[in-house]
């Protein structure tokens, strides 16, 4: 019998706060009519308070997450592997299959993407592969090649992200 008596409690106190922030509207325009609906309006939140309060709390929280600035992504010094030379990174990426369905070239089906990226590289560059756990609201794992030699690092070259 409690919760009845906790359910109704909470129910006239969601009334309460609804009559309360519309006050200054029904004060200034006063009417019978809208006093009529103020009153119902109140016995119904009093009586079915979940069907108001639980989506206002949960858009609350929605349009709080949905303003939280995303974290950006930054490759720190941990994140990296030993530096190797571009022909190195080539050498090691290059894909072998033996059912030809993807091309023999480095990073294969992602070889038009590394051929834009090896382009604005500077000549003599050196990569370091990477692997870093990144959250921006899904937990993923990026791995790939990173340009090294500049602090912070701001190229960077994807090979793979996995969902955690």
């Amino acid at each position: 019998m409690i919760w009845v008596f906790g359910y109704l409690t909470a129910g006239a106190l969601s009334g309460l706060f609804a009559l309360v922030r519309n006050y200054d509207d029904l004060r200034q325009k006063f009417a019978f009519g809208k006093l009529a609906f103020a009153a119902f309006a109140v016995v119904a939140i009093f009586v079915l308070w979940p069907l108001f309060v639980v989506p206002a709390i949960y858009d609350s929280v929605v349009q709080r997450l949905r303003d939280r600035p995303k974290p950006a992504f930054k490759i720190v010094p941990r994140d990296l592997g030993q530096a190797l030379s571009i022909e190195a990174v080539e050498a090691r990426e290059r894909v072998e299959d033996p059912l030809g369905a993807v091309p023999a070239l480095p990073f294969g089906h992602l070889n038009p993407a590394w051929v834009q990226f090896k382009a604005g590289l500077a000549p003599g560059s050196q990569l370091s592969p990477f692997s870093k756990v990144h959250k921006d609201g899904i937990k993923e794992r990026y791995v790939g090649y990173a340009e090294v030699g500049n602090d912070p690092v701001t190229r960077w070259f994807f090979t793979g992200i996995r969902r955690i």
